[in-house]
């Protein structure tokens, strides 16, 4: 998992990678331009666990988790981004790719 060298997550992130058979993988300074993407990854999973209401349960089980992985990946791929004029999977594989 690719992620920045702050804080935020750092407690339940290494749990959470732990429990998944993940690794951490932080930006370096010498490509910071990947913080940008990540800072914004961040941001969308952040308004997605609020207004799912999953940061406010006391129990989450992996099922939960799961899901709320899977819909929040579908919505980064598939979000338009007027930077690349494109959604991500149109930028990775062509015009004519549908999410």
């Amino acid at each position: 998992m690719v992620c920045d060298k702050g804080s935020e997550f750092k407690l339940h992130f290494t749990e959470l990678l732990k429990q998944y058979s993940g690794n951490r993988k932080p930006t370096t300074a010498k490509y910071p331009q990947a913080n940008a993407v990540l800072e914004r990854i961040h941001r969308v999973f952040r308004d997605m666990m609020r207004t799912s209401g999953i940061n406010n349960r006391k129990v989450v089980d992996a099922h939960l988790i799961d899901e709320f992985i899977t819909n929040a990946a579908w919505a980064i791929r598939s979000t338009y981004l007027t930077v690349l004029k494109a959604t991500p999977g149109a930028a990775i594989f062509g015009e004519g790719y549908v999410v």
